[in-house]
């Protein structure tokens, strides 16, 4: 079971919008690759950075001029948030939210209809990927969980592209992943 934690905006662009992340560190700003893009004049690339350390949750500015509010109070350095706080980036406030979910997003196999195993469909892009040591599974899942969060907003991104955008892999390690499960792919369901 995973810890995981709960931004929904009260205010801002993003009213009403409600992220999960179960991974252990979020980097806010208007970066590319960042776990939370917030389109907001007043947010910095790397703005700040929300990370669980234990049982508990703390924010940190990244930044000098990033500013981020902690129940409408400034802070400056690293500061615990619980269930229930405000944390406020440039006009864009959240509702912080604790929960532990049962189980990580996990990636389908190509040609199965349930996730729960690729023994009979190609192995998924992920398992290609981690098997070739080019990543973790940590990092799968905080781009499967990523997708998921993005996908809630109305934005469909493959994994592998996912992956790239996040820095994890290279065009080249997607492009050979890729060709491999194709190649199975054709080898077990060529009629």
């Amino acid at each position: 079971m995973a810890k995981a934690i709960i931004l929904t905006a009260i205010s801002g662009v993003q009213a009403g919008a409600r992220h999960t992340f179960v991974q252990r560190t979020i980097v806010v700003g208007t970066d590319f690759g960042v776990d939370l893009f917030l389109e907001d004049r007043n947010v910095v690339k790397r703005h700040a950075e929300v990370k669980q350390a234990l049982a508990h949750w703390f924010v940190t500015p990244l930044q000098s001029n990033a500013v981020v509010f902690v129940n409408s109070k400034v802070i400056e350095g690293q500061t615990r948030i619980n269930d229930g706080d405000l944390v406020t980036f440039g006009s864009t406030t959240f509702r912080v939210a604790m929960t532990v979910v049962a189980d990580p997003p996990r990636e389908r196999a190509v040609g199965k209809a349930d996730d729960s195993s690729s023994q009979n469909g190609v192995p998924r892009l992920g398992e290609y990927l981690v098997r070739r040591g080019v990543v973790s599974q940590m990092q799968i899942t905080e781009a499967l969980q990523r997708q998921n969060d993005l996908q809630r907003q109305g934005r469909r991104i493959h994994l592998g592209d996912l992956l790239y955008e996040m820095g994890h892999i290279t065009r080249l390690q997607l492009e050979y992943a890729l060709q491999e499960q194709r190649n199975d792919f054709f080898t077990r369901f060529h009629d």
